[in-house]
């Protein structure tokens, strides 16, 4: 009798797939020219200004790196989004993003990667 000649099992391949492996889409065409239209309208400096000053509320909006901005003849627009870039690199502003990761955006992108969120397509 041989010893130490058992028969090796294969490995299971690893089921970890990295998020940057994940296919990408492109977006939809109509949230884009959407969000083209509002942002050339300056909607989001118009609601903040029209609603949170007026009740005393401060929004915590994340931003994406969109480089260099254009503010010339927009300095209302521009204070806004300054004043939520400081609120949202603070302490507060990362632990509310944080919590909107974990509550929001990880449940719905289960639910999209299993195919059980409703696209409407």
């Amino acid at each position: 009798m041989a010893m130490g000649k058992r028969w090796r099992r294969a490995r299971q391949k690893t089921l970890w797939v990295a998020s940057t492996d994940l296919p990408q889409s492109a977006g939809h065409p109509f949230d884009e020219r959407l969000n083209r239209v509002l942002d050339d309208a300056g909607f989001d400096a118009f609601v903040e200004a029209q609603w949170f000053v007026d009740i005393g509320l401060r929004s915590y909006i994340a931003e994406p790196d969109r480089g260099r901005r254009n503010w010339q003849g927009r300095a209302d627009a521009k204070a806004a989004v300054c004043a939520n870039r400081r609120r949202i690199r603070g302490g507060r502003g990362r632990r509310l993003l944080r919590q909107r990761g974990e509550r929001l955006e990880r449940p719905n992108a289960h639910l999209y990667e299993t195919g059980a969120f409703a696209t409407g397509c």
